[in-house]
């Protein structure tokens, strides 16, 4: 199997997607791979890789695990709390802010040679209140 031509043919990828990652919380987010009908597509032996990044081509703030569901065509994207709880807050940002941004993020998908960024953006921390 590979990356389903549904996705390899679909020039709207990546979709714009921001994402907030709760310092001290767990990070989830699903994607579902679908085809205009609704069905789930086949990701069998497809593999994922996610990270937040400072800057494009910057420094790594944070990388994700990514798990495929494949028959669902699931994409799950985490961090742990003992991860999300690590991240700095930005030197840049008032110290009274509740959420600040750390960079640029996406997540991409990948089988032999083939690899398609499903979704990129902005990725901000906001920061927890009860530790």
């Amino acid at each position: 199997m590979a990356i389903p031509e549904e996705i390899l043919a679909d020039y709207t990828l990546p979709r714009a997607l921001d994402i907030t990652v709760r310092r001290g919380d767990s990070f989830r987010l699903d994607l579902e791979c679908e085809d205009e009908a609704g069905v789930a597509l086949n990701l069998d032996a497809v593999t994922g890789t996610a990270e937040i990044k400072d800057a494009v081509d910057g420094e790594l703030v944070l990388a994700f695990s990514v798990s495929i569901t494949a028959a669902a065509g699931l994409v799950s994207i985490t961090s742990p709390v003992a991860t999300t709880a690590l991240l700095e807050w930005p030197e840049v940002a008032q110290a009274c802010a509740a959420t600040a941004r750390i960079g640029v993020w996406d997540v991409q998908i990948s089988h032999g040679s083939d690899t398609r960024t499903l979704a990129s953006g902005s990725a901000y921390l906001s920061r927890d209140i009860t530790q």
